[in-house]
């Protein structure tokens, strides 16, 4: 997420140069960066008065919602109930018809208060599955749920490479791999990979004398300085 809030910065800045004609500092800190996504529980706290605590990968509104092991080590389901109609397809799913007729768990609310035992009865049924097959079986059901994949699961996924997510690259030094693509699409403006990342002070003739219009001699006044170089150095002053 600071990778993407520092590109979106660094456009605003080359907007605001052609503009103006004057660079930006640009400050990127971690914490700001994903604190938007801390919105709601900001709010609860600042307006409301409300001391919201870790409630580990439940829903303050669904329930039953979590991470649930499956047979194989380290193999995990997802799975979240919006409604009763969820409900009842999960308890059919996972066999749990008691569950199902007791009243008392018709609500979100009411299967909250009871969450260990309704967690238990999703637990025991999953452990007996592949992590794959328990999330297609919900799936049929009408349940919202998914596997927790491995890396290796998301490079081989189907559904991913169906539509292109992944795209392959290959990189001077590193080699060929497949890299992830762009979750979103635009008709007008298709985000793409267009090439490997740089090595190092690989653009630099491209940058300073290309895009900043510099002469030999300017640039060569550069390097004397050691305001850049075409190889690294270190703190120590010791050059790879």
């Amino acid at each position: 997420m600071t990778g993407n809030h520092g590109a979106v910065a660094l456009l605003a800045a080359l907007h605001a140069r052609r503009r103006s004609g004057r660079g930006q500092w640009i400050d990127m800190a971690l914490l700001e960066a994903v604190l938007p996504f801390f919105a709601q529980q900001l709010l609860e706290h600042t307006v409301a008065g409300d001391h919201p605590e870790p409630i580990g990968n439940r829903h303050p509104r669904f329930s039953p919602q979590g991470l649930y092991p499956t047979a194989g080590s380290d193999c995990w389901l997802a799975l979240t109930v919006r409604d009763e109609a969820d409900w009842r397809a999960l308890c059919a799913t996972v066999g749990a018809p008691a569950l199902a007729a007791d009243p008392a768990l018709a609500t979100a609310a009411g299967r909250r208060a009871r969450q260990v035992e309704v967690d238990a009865a999703v637990a025991a049924w999953a452990a007996t599955l592949d992590h794959n097959h328990a999330a297609r079986a919900l799936q049929a059901a009408g349940v919202p749920a998914a596997p927790v994949m491995a890396n290796w699961e998301i490079v081989s996924d189907n559904h991913l490479n169906g539509r292109g997510f992944f795209v392959t690259v290959t990189h001077p030094e590193a080699g060929t791999f497949a890299y992830p693509g762009f979750p979103w699409r635009f008709e007008r403006t298709p985000a793409a990979l267009r090439r490997p990342a740089p090595l190092f002070a690989q653009h630099n003739r491209e940058v300073f004398q290309g895009l900043l219009g510099l002469d030999e001699a300017q640039v060569a006044r550069l390097y004397a300085v050691g305001a850049t170089g075409d190889v690294p150095v270190y703190s120590g002053g010791s050059i790879l």
